[in-house]
């Protein structure tokens, strides 16, 4: 690895996803002093997948980066718990935290911890569609739980606000919810999305991998047409939300079994795979609808795994799975951009027209397989199984878009709105 060639020392805070990670390697490999500052909830209980060492198979390459913050990614890093009778750590010791950095990237509580300082973020880029801890769906539902709970939660809102109008610039790519609730708060953003997925190193090979990654493998490849879905499972109605927040909330997971037994019935001589993780609150309707639908023949249950070991699986599949979001200006989660940095066809809605997105964005979408139905996907399927060297091309183009506009590419547009010349040399 180059050393850096400028004395700017970058904290990026949060790995929401991982995001935090793939953003240092990508700004490292650029030639900037970056550093990760993970929170003490990254990583831990429901996103114990999300860690440094699950994203990565060079660990040690990157280890001397990773400064761990601690601080919480809860409201509890910014306002006292009444519940708990637990206040926020002290400014001392945040402001020690931050000692020797000269230029923020955050994402999660960071805008209103910093402000608590005094400070601000160069770069806020929220993860949570709506904005987290102001305007993300879960959020607003738990918020209007009770009296007491809504007046902290105003209080809350209020903070990130504050620190989010403080940002020296805003990234989003999302413009459904997020837009909304920026154009809320009265904080403009650029059009960039977030260089979430890392494929900057070199992808383990067969023999390489792990004996339950292997023998996943050799039923991926067995297929004749594969398909790889990593995507939370949601779509079974929860009627905590009311209809409008359950229409965006929805991923419509069920559709891709939907049209996966359409296509079969269609082509009954195709020996399909369909790999899915366990992964999300549906799991288990996720399996009863694929029994009643007669696919368990076709679907490889998978459990909850690391994102290297979803790259690598990724990369011997004919299709990758996103989500079925459809409300208009929805862009794809951190699911599509692994299927589209892994080179393979994305099989998602695309909420956009082409003219829509070049206008929202400044330039072309990646290919993608647009899907708005069960009848879609059945329809999508038939297309790729029909032509594996159109697969292939499409394929070899998301790997292309890729790299110029969500990679390296996205990355280097990034430091360049930070610093002046001397941070970008590469």
């Amino acid at each position: 690895m180059r050393t850096p060639s400028n004395t700017r020392r970058i904290a990026i805070i949060g790995n929401m996803n991982n995001s935090g990670f793939a953003i240092m390697r990508y700004f490292r490999d650029l030639r900037a002093d970056a550093y990760l500052l993970p929170y003490t909830t990254d990583g831990a209980a429901n996103l114990a997948h999300f860690t440094p060492e699950t994203d990565t198979w060079e660990i040690e390459r990157w280890r001397a980066f990773i400064r761990p913050l601690g601080m919480p990614n809860t409201s509890e890093a910014v306002l006292c718990n009444p519940r708990r009778l637990k206040f926020p750590p002290s400014s001392t010791a945040l402001a020690k935290k931050l000692e020797g950095y000269n230029c923020f990237v955050g994402s999660g509580i960071a805008p209103a911890m910093l402000a608590r300082l005094g400070m601000r973020l160069d770069i806020f880029f929220p993860y949570g569609a709506g904005i987290e801890f102001y305007g993300d769906i879960e959020f607003r539902a738990r918020k209007g739980t009770s009296w007491m709970r809504g007046f902290f939660y105003d209080r809350l809102r209020c903070l990130q606000a504050d620190g989010i109008k403080r940002a020296r610039y805003c990234f989003n790519a999302e413009m459904s919810l997020t837009k909304a609730s920026f154009e809320e708060i009265g904080k403009s953003f650029e059009r960039l999305a977030v260089p979430m997925v890392y494929n900057g190193e070199r992808a383990p090979t067969a023999s390489d991998l792990p004996p339950h990654l292997h023998r996943a493998l050799e039923r991926i490849e067995a297929a004749d047409l594969s398909l790889f879905c990593c995507s939370r499972l949601l779509w079974v109605r929860d009627r905590r939300l009311s209809d409008d927040q359950w229409h965006s909330f929805s991923k419509n997971s069920d559709w891709l079994l939907r049209g996966l037994a359409a296509f079969i019935s269609d082509h009954p001589a195709a020996r399909p795979c369909l790999a899915i993780v366990e992964y999300g609150p549906d799991v288990e309707a996720t399996k009863k609808i694929a029994y009643d639908l007669g696919l368990e023949n076709q679907i490889l249950w998978l459990p909850k795994m690391a994102r290297r070991e979803i790259m690598a699986l990724l990369a011997h599949a004919d299709i990758g799975v996103g989500e079925f979001h459809i409300d208009p200006g929805i862009i794809w989660g951190g699911t599509g951009w692994e299927v589209l940095a892994s080179g393979r066809p994305l099989l998602q809605s695309f909420n956009f027209t082409p003219a829509e997105f070049q206008s929202e964005f400044g330039h072309v979408p990646p290919p993608i397989l647009d899907v708005k139905s069960p009848q879609d996907v059945a329809r999508r399927l038939a297309e790729v199984y029909a032509s594996a060297d159109a697969q292939h091309e499409m394929g070899c183009a998301a790997r292309k878009w890729f790299d110029q506009y969500g990679g390296v590419g996205l990355a280097r547009r990034w430091l360049e709105r930070l610093a002046d010349d001397e941070l970008v040399t590469a």
